[in-house]
């Protein structure tokens, strides 16, 4: 499994609203994490068929020793549908 992650330290402005998007269009196999302008991407060696997963935090990490998130949340979608850029940009400006 191909782990994606983003530096939050790099990507998070105190006191300013942040998108997060997470993508998979598999017909190029590549995983993209992008929180606001920070991006990470990464190209899987066999097609993801399976898309069950363990656990999903929001609002936390995976490793105990990190802290939970002090902030608000504005809005949550979640799709199993692959979205272009354009319809995620209406989408996140109608959150804002």
């Amino acid at each position: 499994m191909v782990a994606l992650h983003v530096l939050l330290q790099l990507a998070m402005l105190q006191n300013n609203w942040l998108t997060i998007v997470a993508k998979y269009p598999s017909a190029t196999m590549t995983m993209e994490l992008r929180v606001g302008s920070v991006v990470d991407v990464q190209t899987n060696t066999a097609l993801r068929t399976d898309r069950s997963v363990d656990l999903t935090y929001i609002g936390r990490s995976s490793r105990a020793q990190d802290p939970y998130l002090s902030g608000k949340i504005a809005g949550l979608y979640a799709l199993d549908a692959l979205l272009s850029d354009v319809e995620i940009s209406e989408l996140s400006n109608k959150i804002y």
